[in-house]
C-alpha cells in the first residue's frame, strides 16, 4: 500500500510540475523575444529606433503621437549604404510620384518630406529629430546602387514602411 501511495504521489507531483509556471525565473536562460521582429503598434515615447537592411525598414513602433520625434536609425546592411526618408502622404507606395530614374520624387504632388538622414554607411547609426504632425507617413530608402545584379532601386526592392502619427 505504501508503494502505491508513493507512486501516486510521484505521478501527481510530475503533473503539477508539468502544468506549473514556465517562468524559468531561477534559470539564467533568457526567453526569446519577438520585440525586435514585430514592432509595437503605438507608443507615446518621443524616440523611435529604426533598423535598415536589404530590403526592409523596421521601426520599433508603427504609430506615435504628434510632436518632436527622435529617430535613431541603424544601417545593418549587409551590402549597401541606405538612407532614411520620412514622407507625409496619403498615397499608397505604388502611387508615389517617380523621377526618370525610378526613384520617388520627394517633392512631387501629394508628398511632403519633413526630414531625412542621407547616406548611412553599413554598421553605422545616426539620429535626427523631426516635428511630426498627425497623418499618414512612409519611411523610405530612395537610393539607387549598381552591383553585379545590375541596378538596385532600394524603394522598389521593398524599402518602405507605413507609419502613422496621431
Amino acid at each position: 500500500m505504501k508503494i502505491l501511495i508513493a507512486a501516486i504521489s510521484l505521478v501527481l507531483m510530475g503533473a503539477f510540475i508539468a502544468c506549473g509556471d514556465d517562468d524559468n525565473s531561477a534559470s539564467n536562460t533568457p526567453r526569446a523575444s519577438t520585440a525586435a521582429t514585430t514592432p509595437a503598434t503605438t507608443t507615446t515615447a518621443d524616440t523611435v529606433d529604426v533598423a535598415l537592411q536589404e530590403w526592409s525598414i523596421n521601426p520599433s513602433v508603427l504609430t506615435i503621437g504628434a510632436g518632436a520625434t527622435t529617430f535613431t536609425v541603424k544601417n545593418t546592411g549587409p551590402q549597401f549604404k541606405h538612407e532614411f526618408v520620412v514622407l507625409k502622404t496619403d498615397l499608397a507606395p505604388a502611387a508615389l510620384p517617380k523621377q526618370a530614374d525610378g526613384t520617388v520624387d520627394e517633392e512631387g504632388a501629394g508628398v511632403t518630406s519633413p526630414g531625412e538622414i542621407a547616406d548611412i554607411p553599413i554598421g553605422e547609426q545616426q539620429t535626427t529629430t523631426i516635428d511630426l504632425t498627425p497623418g499618414k507617413y512612409l519611411f523610405i530608402c530612395n537610393l539607387v546602387d549598381q552591383d553585379t545584379n545590375g541596378t538596385e532601386l532600394h524603394f522598389t526592392n521593398g524599402m518602405f514602411r507605413a507609419f502613422t502619427v496621431q
